[in-house]
C-alpha cells in the first residue's frame, strides 16, 4: 500500500510583504507595525525573518474572519434623538 504525501501549493503558502498586506488592507504600513508594537489584537499573525516581515495568506485569512466575528458581536450605538 503506498501513502500519497500531498505538500501545499504555492499559493497557499506564499507569503505577503508588509507593503503587500497593508495595500490589500488599505492600511499603511505603519499601521501594521504599530498593531506589532503595541500588541493589538486580533491582529494578523507575521513571520520575522531577518529584518523582512512576512505574513501568510491563511493568517491573514484568519484575521480577517476573527474582525468579521467582533463586529458581528459589536452592540449598536444607541440613537439618541433631539427635539
Amino acid at each position: 500500500m503506498t501513502q500519497k504525501i500531498t505538500t501545499p501549493t504555492a499559493s497557499s503558502q506564499r507569503l505577503l510583504s508588509e507593503a503587500a498586506l497593508a495595500d490589500e488592507l488599505g492600511v499603511h504600513p505603519d499601521t501594521l507595525a504599530m498593531w506589532r508594537r503595541d500588541d493589538v489584537r486580533p491582529r494578523p499573525r507575521h513571520l520575522q525573518i531577518g529584518r523582512a516581515i512576512r505574513y501568510r495568506r491563511e493568517d491573514v485569512d484568519a484575521f480577517l474572519a476573527a474582525c468579521a466575528q467582533a463586529a458581528d458581536h459589536e452592540q449598536p450605538s444607541p440613537v439618541i434623538e433631539t427635539a
